[in-house]
């Protein structure tokens, strides 16, 4: 028998017909490849194959068994031929995704388990050609661009051997889902002669929108969270449907190339950047047979703030270039993404209602901190965004359920709810009797919790001693109108909002009877300072619900809507904030400057999908900072003394060995091992604060009821002067329209305005 076997064993390797002689990564994260090997061996080396199957024996898994004679099968073929070295290439792949030390690897590669030669290399042209395929089949993508710091300690540090710190560039490309080969690529999708302010906050169709997608989602809350409401569990719609739901449903291809040893806080870096993008495309085009379309080719560019201020003024640095490539023209435009405008616009929240010196003051989310104990949330988001993005969510319920309770007369979640609408028998009703009641009761709710910006601008107008107040509002000129009706005679006003600032007095009638016109000006006299407090917490809850829903779904529609609504919210917070001009450039671009095909790219560009489930969209920019992550911990695992060289190579096999790796874990139905402890539900946290919300009566407005640490707080983050809004928002697209980028520092954070 062992001449039998010794026989087959030479004839499989002088053949080399064996599928371990393949070096395709392809065939490395095939799915079958251990069935492929196992049929082999039963084939050829029949007799050594019943022997190991008989030894190892039925006390494990088939998927266990197969592996483990398929890796004794490629050591053996291995000892007797290195070039059969599949095997061992796929277990050198996971030595270097799970950080093998040196040690180890080197005993696997003295037992023929992992791979003496250089796996990484092998693995490189993977990606370009995966890229080269998909271009070939007609796919057009977007860049998305991150930072990768790196700091490498040194234990020996001598003069010329320090500890350093490294910045480099990470890039993925992710081709488009949705279509967009035949629509208008000639002309603006807005009209560009007409841009007013009104264009950056919500018209009335979108706030309608933007209210219908807040039912559901404040509808989901209230049967989560009180049983008398489950009824409204058959009718709530799981997902929100939205025009493009079927292409966001499907899995998005994202490619990760190799790192750029460059840093984006040096602009002659940047330009070496947008370079290396200009080269890759024309490459990938070329090779693709394409290169007629790079005439005409704009590739969309995404990142953070920084990153696309950066990129956009490095790229405006070669605008008298020659060529079209030398241009750049290819990279057009640069547009912000939504996780960095999410996090932004906690950190803003978190600066606007979280004092430590309001631990006593009840009803504040500083003290609702202190009671539910959440030591890691400190106000930093950036250090700790999962922990400050859930206590907020979890404030944000306890505000609105403690409004449910005062709008139903409850007065604890376990009461049965009061209303009108409501019947004993809601759960046996028709559906469409079950929504058309949901509708109307979220319906009512939303129009006393959720404000909106005012169309129209206060004036306080004096009629021969006759006071009253009127609404006048801003047209495309700059000018404050309003019409008034004296003595029988209707009058219409046209005043300069520097006259109105000032105060001006205009004689009507023939000029006997004087008009003085002012703005009007509230008084604090009887405000609610916790009533208030919690009226404009819930106004960024709402945003910010909407913003993590459009997300999920892939909703680019409800995503600008929320941009709109962001805008005077951080206008609120200071003119100069950063995020107020990523707001303004994005809508700028995405519903006016670019074409239709343009934005609709750039729009749905914005999310990736990683599952192909409905509703399982994240941001990109999200899911460029989980890559580099993992890049991080490839790097980290090639040990100390690694070099620039190294860094690049590891990064370029990146994508390889992490797929080799996953798919590994599918062949042996490993489980995913989390890292992290089970996310816990908010459901007891919710209770308690409820029940320090209840006695505080915050629905009941109490005149002259002040909070120390927000004394005056406006009950609404969109009451702005409308005038200086304008004016600031108007120079930002102009600035903006003209390209010209002013990189900010972090001085915004500073609030200039409550």
């Amino acid at each position: 028998m062992t001449s039998t076997i010794t026989t087959s064993l030479e004839n499989v390797c002088k053949g080399r017909n064996s599928v371990l002689f393949k070096k395709d990564p392809f065939m490395l994260m095939n799915k079958s490849w251990m069935r492929e090997v196992s049929s082999e061996m039963s084939e050829k080396c029949s007799e050594l194959f019943q022997i190991l199957f008989a030894a190892i024996g039925d006390r494990v898994s088939p998927e266990s068994k197969l592996a483990t004679i398929s890796t004794i099968y490629g050591m053996i073929l291995h000892c007797r031929n290195v070039k059969a070295c599949a095997i061992q290439r796929i277990y050198s792949a996971l030595c270097i995704r799970y950080h093998a030390d040196n040690k180890r690897a080197h005993i696997w590669r003295s037992s023929k388990t992992a791979y003496t030669g250089d796996v990484m290399q092998s693995t490189v042209p993977y990606v370009n050609e995966k890229i080269i395929q998909g271009i070939a089949q007609g796919k057009d993508g977007k860049l998305n661009g991150d930072n990768l710091d790196l700091y490498v300690t040194t234990n020996d540090v001598r003069m010329d051997n320090k500890s350093k710190d490294y910045h480099f560039f990470a890039t993925d490309l992710t081709f488009d889902r949705v279509e967009c080969k035949n629509l208008e690529d000639s002309k603006p999708v807005g009209d560009t002669k007409n841009i007013t302010y009104k264009n950056f906050v919500p018209s009335p169709n979108e706030i309608s929108k933007f209210k219908e997608s807040l039912k559901v989602l404040l509808g989901r809350i209230l049967c989560e969270n009180i049983d008398h409401f489950s009824w409204m569990k058959t009718i709530i719609p799981k997902h929100i449907p939205h025009d493009y739901e079927n292409a966001m449903s499907k899995k998005s291809e994202v490619f990760l190339l190799p790192v750029l040893l460059k840093n984006e806080q040096s602009l002659s870096d940047c330009i070496h950047i947008l370079q290396s993008y200009e080269q890759q495309l024309t490459l990938w085009y070329t090779k693709a047979g394409r290169a007629s379309d790079l005439d005409n080719l704009k590739v969309p560019v995404g990142g953070d703030q920084l990153t696309r201020v950066r990129l956009q003024s490095a790229k405006s640095l070669q605008d008298g270039a020659l060529t079209s490539t030398e241009r750049l023209d290819h990279l057009d435009p640069m547009i912000m993404e939504m996780f960095h405008t999410l996090m932004d616009l906690l950190e803003k929240m978190y600066k606007r209602f979280f004092n430590p010196s309001s631990g006593r003051d009840k009803g504040t989310i500083y003290h609702m901190k202190v009671l539910v104990q959440r030591s890691n949330v400190n106000g930093k988001v950036k250090s700790r965004f999962e922990a400050h993005e859930d206590f907020i969510l979890t404030a944000g319920c306890a505000y609105f359920l403690s409004y449910i309770l005062q709008f139903f007369g409850m007065k604890s979640i376990t009461d049965e709810p009061q209303h009108p609408l409501l019947k004993k028998n809601m759960k046996m009703m028709h559906n469409s009797k079950k929504e058309e009641i949901f509708s109307q009761l979220l319906e009512e709710i939303i129009d006393k919790l959720m404000l909106t910006f005012p169309e129209k601008i206060p004036l306080m107008v004096d009629i021969l001693g006759t006071c009253l107040v009127v609404n006048s509002t801003l047209n495309e000129k700059g000018l404050l109108n309003f019409q008034l009706k004296i003595n029988n005679s209707h009058f219409l006003f046209s005043l300069t909002p520097q006259q109105v600032k000032q105060g001006v007095t205009v004689n009507v009638s023939d000029h006997r009877i004087p008009v003085s016109i002012s703005l009007s000006e509230h008084t604090d006299e009887d405000t609610d300072d916790l009533q208030n407090y919690v009226m404009q917490f819930l106004q960024w809850y709402f945003v910010i619900l909407t913003i993590k829903d459009a997300i999920k779904e892939g909703d680019s529609c409800r995503m600008n809507i929320s941009l709109k609504f962001c805008i005077p919210i951080f206008f609120s917070h200071s003119v100069l904030s950063k995020y107020l001009e990523e707001c303004i450039d994005y809508i700028l671009k995405t519903e006016i400057m670019l074409s239709e095909k343009m934005a609709l790219k750039v729009r749905y560009g914005s999310f990736v999908n990683l599952s192909g489930r409905r509703g399982d969209n994240k941001a990109a920019d999200l899911q460029k900072e989980n890559e580099v992550l993992v890049l991080k911990e490839l790097i980290r695992g090639l040990g100390s003394n690694k070099t620039e060289n190294a860094i690049v190579a590891i990064t370029k096999a990146a994508p390889v060995i992490q797929d080799v790796a996953n798919n590994f874990d599918k062949m042996l139905n490993i489980p995913d091992k989390k890292t992290h402890h089970k996310k816990r539900s908010f459901q007891d946290d919710v209770n308690c604060i409820l029940k320090e919300l209840i006695p505080v009566k915050i629905w009941e407005k109490t005149n002259g009821r002040k909070l120390e640490n927000f004394h005056k707080i406006k009950v609404s983050p969109f009451i702005v002067d409308i005038i200086h809004f304008k004016d600031v928002v108007m120079k930002k697209v102009e600035r903006l329209r003209r390209g010209i980028v002013i990189s900010s520092s972090d001085s915004d954070d500073e609030s200039t305005s409550e």
